[in-house]
């Protein structure tokens, strides 16, 4: 590569320079200052620098750089400008670096050196040639993950990014020529703020096209049209989205080219001028509004004697000079503020002191601050007035200016046709008819890349008809544009658009193709115009294995939880079980304070970890809230039972109330309900010292379809300040940080309690006066349905099993690796009067089991991790021993993810219990499982129960007994009822659909949905949720949802009939 170096031989900078340009392998070539010597060297070689002196002689060295930019010399594209100090550098766009005549040779060598690499890092971009991209996004950001977050988005995006970690790091880019053309920059920094950031960047690049884009948690009003005042271009608000981001960046982009191809086209428009006004042969002289020459042509110059425009500029300062008239001009701006066309014949006096007679016209324009100045544009008409001849140059001149004007008209046709030529899109004018009469450079190119003959996308092709004939895979959707074209022709519609694929054998594309009609000369046209789009749509593509990345790390997010649950349970469970025993010992009065402090602890521990993992399970969607009938009451309880002690701790009153119309059944999740009041009974316990704390249920509203219950939890204790309420609800957050010192806590559980309600579809709300106490309310709907009574009876099936006595004396087997977790399960079974045996893991389980008889174990507690053999694994091999397929199996885990918890069941499991185990959840979960003996008579009975229920098809029996705690009779029953209620189901709905009562057949699936679930009968509520869906959404293909739906129906009626003549 060679490098031109012009510098007068005399300056020592001269040889230093080539010694810097040979040291670092380059060729130097030395050129005079004559900038027609430049020509013929340029033709040479190619050069990929240029370093010259200022004050060349014949010409100065910016004014050399300006005309190296101009497309004769287009191969350049860094110039350096060698000048006596920086204070002397101008703010020039044709000049790329600057180097002191006081520079020593090793501070050359250096900057030779960056500036050469810079070369070539970008060597193939022509600086004038051809429009700059945006190579490199500048990420000032001074959190350091924030900062590498975003920069490999910007990555990822197909962008490089450089970065800075506060503003004077981010000013350092902007003193170079080569910069950063897109900034994100954060609004709070470090040193200098992002507001002053921006003003810097203004002010040092004033005339530069920079994208700014503010990275900011604001975003007040006020705090947007600050940014924006201050030079900002756009802002993002903390969080963002990856494709908000990506978006944003892409604006940037777009307006960062269009700006370089604005400046180019002006620049380029500016060089054309420039060499217009220099090279007309007509006399082009501008004044200002006083007279005064501000530019003259050497056109003009020579008209009127002189050798030069210099020389003329030097004696002549003010044009009344010319005319020897002062009144003149002055008369000639008077009538150009009114507006009056001046195109006339004056004398004027030359240098040499003769005569010339010219012809003028003058024009008002306006710079781009709004001052006026006058352009003159003059013939030299002398010889004219002489006799024919001049008449002869006279006619000829008209002809000139008849041919200029039409010259300018052709121009404006040609620039008309180049700005369509230029868009990327495929455009084509269609006449009346659908006649293709315009086409621009893309659609001619679309064609041929193609193969499309002439006559399928040229002008006079019927593109309408192109269209209707259009065969393969992508004819529907133009079909369905050649329709619509017609509709514009005839004038039903005014414009439409729509997206559709043009793959071709290379590679998937896609278009958005635009039809707008408007009307010339009285006739109906239309212009069609098809925009790639295949970017944005690859681009959704990746948006899409972006979620589906974000999926797998919250699945990897997840198993971590569930193994944390695991490890961090099990030793709590020991440490709560052991103290629990210890509780019973004789212990002394300081012991028995010990030991209740550990209690305290250990569940205050718990409470810690559940609300951690109910936060996660819940903003990862892994909650799954049940629908099935519960007790009122049965809540209450366990919430006393949980709650009491604190309470009583405090001396506190605790009072529940609850309104005459509150059913006390309903359909809907137990244990969520549950678990929202106990977290707000126990934060109302634990801020009030003295009084009460009141649990209140009532009916808020009803309608045809729910009832809607308020629940409200009212305290006496220290109150929230009014302005923090709404804070209370954030995870993490206390109402003062004090709070949380004096209180303990996590900040969680109003959080979960508020996202809970939320999944019910319900709202959550505080009033609170501080130091006068708290009221928490919420309120959730619940479903009107007919099925109470059965409810009421599946509801007492725990009642009736917690009654039975007959537990004791009956021996269980503990499938547990852990010593202390044997040894406090064994304490707690034998305290009851239960017999234990002890197994280390499940393959020791095993070969217990297989010499054991029937009834010498009558129920199972087994650990799920364990080493030999997991718990997992065992219960398949235990269930495939034939005395052991009905034996009461419950797990126990420190995992209390969804997802166990429904592995755990479909692996054979009849019940879990999580780790740490609640004394009254285990005898509770015993009870219900290891009930007495049946006599013969129920034995007899179940057997006959037994064969019924499994001559049914297509019905879960296993989940519908669970769902009725394994009563077999009241299962049987329950399905009697439904073959009673809906035998009449199929003409009900085939009669709704023929009238189409969608709103009655909506109501309808509804209901039937909500009893075949409870029931077991998978698919018909399946079938039943999906027609519903199908009305609610208004979906085409509603009818094939509703024959699938009553095909169900006619089947779960047939299988029921079995079920006509049973006696319950």
């Amino acid at each position: 590569m060679h490098i031109l170096i012009a510098v007068k031989k005399e300056l020592a900078i001269g040889s230093m320079l080539i010694s810097a340009v040979r040291d670092n392998g380059y060729t130097p070539v030395v050129v005079s200052d004559g900038f027609e010597a430049w020509q013929q060297i340029l033709k040479i070689h190619t050069f990929a620098l240029v370093i010259l002196q200022d004050d060349l002689e014949h010409m100065s060295g910016v004014e050399i750089c300006r005309r190296l930019s101009s497309e004769q010399f287009k191969n350049m594209f860094y110039t350096v400008l060698v000048i006596e100090n920086y204070s002397l550098a101008v703010s020039s766009k044709y000049v790329d670096d600057y180097i002191t005549k006081t520079i020593t040779p090793i501070e050359l060598n250096v900057k030779i050196n960056c500036i050469l690499n810079h070369i070539h890092r970008y060597r193939n971009v022509f600086r004038q040639a051809q429009i700059n991209v945006v190579d490199e996004i500048l990420i000032v950001e001074d959190d350091d993950i924030s900062r590498t977050v975003v920069a490999s988005l910007i990555k990822k995006f197909g962008y490089h990014s450089c970065e800075a970690a506060d503003g004077e790091q981010a000013l350092e880019y902007f003193y170079s020529h080569s910069f950063p053309r897109i900034v994100i920059l954060d609004w709070m920094l470090p040193k200098i703020s992002g507001i002053d950031v921006c003003q810097k960047i203004r002010q040092m690049k004033n005339e530069e096209p920079i994208y700014i884009i503010f990275l900011t948690a604001k975003n007040t009003p006020e705090d947007i049209e600050s940014g924006f005042y201050e030079g900002a271009d756009d802002y993002l608000t903390k969080p963002f989205s990856v494709s908000e981001l990506h978006a944003r960046i892409e604006v940037g982009i777009r307006y960062v080219n269009t700006q370089l191809q604005i400046r180019k086209r002006i620049q380029e428009a500016e060089i054309s001028y420039e060499n217009i006004f220099q090279n007309s042969p007509q006399g082009v002289f501008r004044v200002n509004t006083k007279g005064e020459l501000l530019l003259i042509n050497p056109a003009f110059a020579k008209i009127c004697g002189y050798l030069s425009s210099q020389e003329m500029k030097e004696e002549i300062k003010h044009i009344s000079q010319l005319y020897g008239n002062t009144q003149y001009f002055q008369n000639i701006s008077e009538k150009l503020q009114l507006n009056i066309s001046i195109c006339e014949e004056t004398e004027i006096k030359c240098c040499d002191a003769q005569s010339k007679w010219i012809s003028q016209q003058f024009t008002i324009n306006y710079d781009g601050t709004g001052n006026q100045y006058i352009d003159a544009f003059v013939q030299d008409i002398s010889e004219r007035k002489k006799g024919e001849l001049k008449l002869h140059k006279l006619n000829q001149h008209l002809e000139e200016r008849v041919e200029q004007r039409t010259e300018e008209v052709e121009k404006a046709r040609e620039f008309f046709y180049l700005i369509l030529d230029t868009l990327p899109s495929h455009i084509a004018v269609l006449d009346e008819q659908g006649v293709i009469i315009f086409v621009n450079k893309a659609w001619r190119s679309f064609g041929d890349e193609n193969g499309l003959g002439i006559e399928q996308h040229c002008v006079g092709s019927n593109y309408v008809d192109i269209c209707l004939n259009t065969m393969g895979p992508e004819r529907k959707e133009v079909v369905n544009s050649a329709y619509k074209l017609k509709q514009i022709l005839a004038g039903h519609l005014t414009h439409f658009s729509h997206e559709y694929p043009c793959h071709s054998p290379k590679e998937d594309r896609w278009f958005n193709v635009h039809a707008v009609r408007f009307c010339f000369d009285g006739r109906a046209h239309v212009v069609v115009s098809h925009e790639k789009i295949t970017e944005l749509k690859l681009a959704e593509k990746e948006s899409l294995k972006a979620r589906d990345e974000a999926r797998i790390a919250n699945e990897a997010k997840s198993q971590f939880l569930a193994n944390m649950s695991h490890e961090i349970r099990t030793p709590l469970n020991a440490i709560i079980g052991i103290n629990t025993l210890m509780k019973n010992t004789h212990l002394t009065p300081r012991q028995l304070d010990y030991v209740h402090k550990v209690d305290l602890a250990s569940r205050n521990l718990l409470a810690i970890i559940n609300d951690i993992l109910n936060l996660s399970k819940i903003e990862s969607t892994k909650i799954q809230l049940e629908s099935t009938w519960f007790d009122v009451h049965d809540v209450f309880e366990r919430i006393t039972s949980v709650c009491m002690l604190n309470i009583e701790q405090k001396q506190l009153d605790f009072i529940i109330e609850v309104d005459d119309d509150v059913p006390q059944q309903l359909v809907g999740d137990p244990v969520r309900l549950t678990q929202i009041l106990i977290n707000l009974i126990n934060n109302a316990t634990k801020f009030t010292e003295y009084g009460e704390v009141i649990l209140r249920l009532s009916m808020h509203d009803k309608n045809d379809e729910n009832f809607y219950l308020q629940f409200t939890v009212k305290d006496t204790g220290i109150g929230i300040p009014q302005e923090r309420s709404e804070e209370l609800f954030e995870a993490f957050t206390q109402a003062d940080t004090s709070t949380t010192r004096e209180y303990g806590g996590t900040g969680l559980g109003l959080s979960i309690c508020k996202q809970l309600v939320q999944m019910m579809q319900g709202k959550i709300w505080v009033k609170s006066r501080e130091g006068y106490g708290s009221e928490f309310s919420f309120i959730i709907p619940f479903v009107i349905t007919e099925d109470h009574a059965n409810a009421v009876e599946t509801s007492r099936m725990e009642r009736i099993l917690q009654d039975d006595k007959t537990l004791e004396e009956r021996t269980i087997l503990i499938v547990e690796d852990n010593e202390i977790n044997q040894e406090v399960i064994k304490e707690l079974l034998e305290a009851q009067n239960l017999k234990t045996v002890i197994a280390n893991n499940g393959l020791e389980a095993l070969n217990m089991l297989k010499i054991s008889s029937e009834t010498e174990f009558c129920g199972i507690l087994m650990d799920l991790q364990m080493p030999t053999m997991c718990g997992m694994e065992a219960i398949g091999l235990l269930r495939d021993l034939d005395h052991c397929k009905q034996i009461p199996v419950i797990a126990l885990t420190g995992d209390v993810m969804s997802e166990t918890k429904d592995s755990v069941l479909d692996a054979g499991f009849n019940d879990y219990l999580t780790k740490p185990v609640e004394v009254e959840e285990l005898f509770r979960v015993l009870k219900k499982w290891l009930s007495s003996k049946k006599t013969e008579q129920e034995n007899a009975t179940s057997t006959e129960w037994q064969t019924l229920l499994n001559s049914i098809e297509g019905v879960n029996v296993e989940m519908g007994l669970q769902r009725v705690a394994g009563n077999e009779n009241l299962y049987c029953k329950l399905l009697k009822q439904f073959f009673e209620k809906y035998i009449k189901l199929s003409s009900n709905l085939e009669e709704l659909w023929e009238n189409k009562d969608v709103e009655q057949l909506k109501k309808l699936c509804h209901m039937v949905k909500g009893t075949a679930g409870n029931l077991g009968m998978d698919t018909l509520y399946e079938r039943m949720n999906e027609l519903e869906k199908a009305i609610h959404l208004q979906t085409t293909n509603m009818d094939l949802f509703f024959r699938e739906a009553y095909d169900e129906v006619c089947r779960i009626i047939n299988t029921l009939s079995i079920f006509k003549d049973f006696a319950t």
